[in-house]
């Protein structure tokens, strides 16, 4: 750590990178509350993250194809 960061520059930055993993964490904790209130909970609540997962996953792909396809476009002109 250099002098002039001082205790807040630190403190700052930690809390920067804490941000994302508690949004992150939040959402998982949350589909487990919505649990309690859905028919067959053991059966749809895996259902549901796996299929949503797969659903963006599934995204990477075509995000891969458009961004090749239009960087091709840009070299051939």
């Amino acid at each position: 750590m250099r002098a002039t960061e001082g205790t807040w520059g630190v403190l700052a930055a930690f809390g920067a990178a804490l941000t994302p993993v508690l949004f992150a964490h939040g959402g998982w904790q949350h589909a487990n509350h919505v649990a309690g209130e859905i028919t067959n909970p053991n059966r749809n609540l895996p259902l549901s993250l796996l299929i949503g997962v797969g659903i963006l996953l599934a995204g990477v792909p075509v995000y891969y194809a458009f961004r090749w396809a239009r960087r091709r476009e840009a070299t051939a002109s």
